[in-house]
C-alpha cells in the first residue's frame, strides 16, 4: 500500500525528472544555428574561371550535406545582408583559418542543419554574370567579413527575395 504522502512524493519526483529532461533537451538543441560552408570550385585554383563556378549550387549542396573534405565551415564571424534584412554568422570555434581569398568559391548556407541556399561567392568587383544565388564579398582585406546574399549576380534588387529565404532567414534578423 502506498500512503498519500508517498504517492505525492513519487509524483513530485517524476515531474521533476521530466522537467529536467525537457530542459536538457531544449538546451541540447540550439535554435537558429547558422553555418556557412565554403566549398572549393570544380576546377583547381589558380585556374579559376567563370565555368568553374557554374556547378556551385549543386556542388556546394552535396558537399555540405555529406560533409565532404572540400567543404569547410567559415571560421570568422561575418555580417550577411539580404533583401529581407541582415544577420550575423557567428565564428566557428576550432576551425582552421578561412581560405584566402574567400571569393571565387562555392557556398552553402544552413540554418539549424537545413540547407537554405547554395551558390557562389564573388568579389563585389567581379565581372561575372551568374543566374543563381551569390554571396557578394563586400569587405576589403583586413576588415571584418561582410556579404550580400542575392538571387543572381549582378544583383537585381527590384526582384523579391525567394520565399524560402524569407521563411528560413527572416527569423535571424
Amino acid at each position: 500500500h502506498m500512503t498519500a504522502s508517498r504517492l505525492s512524493l513519487l509524483t513530485f519526483a517524476t515531474v521533476a525528472v521530466l522537467l529536467s529532461a525537457c530542459a536538457q533537451t531544449a538546451h541540447d538543441e540550439p535554435q537558429d544555428q547558422v553555418r556557412l560552408w565554403l566549398v572549393e570550385p570544380a576546377l583547381p585554383r589558380p585556374d579559376v574561371s567563370a565555368d568553374s563556378l557554374l556547378d556551385c549550387p549543386a556542388r556546394a549542396e552535396s558537399a555540405a550535406k555529406e560533409r565532404l573534405p572540400w567543404a569547410t565551415p567559415l571560421a570568422a564571424a561575418a555580417q550577411v545582408q539580404w533583401q529581407g534584412g541582415q544577420f550575423l554568422l557567428p565564428a566557428t570555434p576550432g576551425t582552421a583559418a578561412d581560405p584566402t581569398p574567400v571569393s571565387d568559391r562555392c557556398f552553402a548556407l544552413e540554418v539549424d542543419g537545413k540547407l537554405v541556399v547554395s551558390g557562389a561567392v564573388l568579389s563585389r568587383h567581379s565581372a561575372r554574370l551568374l543566374r543563381f544565388p551569390v554571396l557578394t564579398l563586400l569587405s576589403d582585406p583586413g576588415q571584418p567579413l561582410a556579404f550580400q546574399l542575392t538571387a543572381q549576380f549582378p544583383a537585381d534588387l527590384s526582384a523579391p527575395a525567394p520565399a524560402t529565404w524569407n521563411d528560413d532567414l527572416g527569423r535571424l534578423n
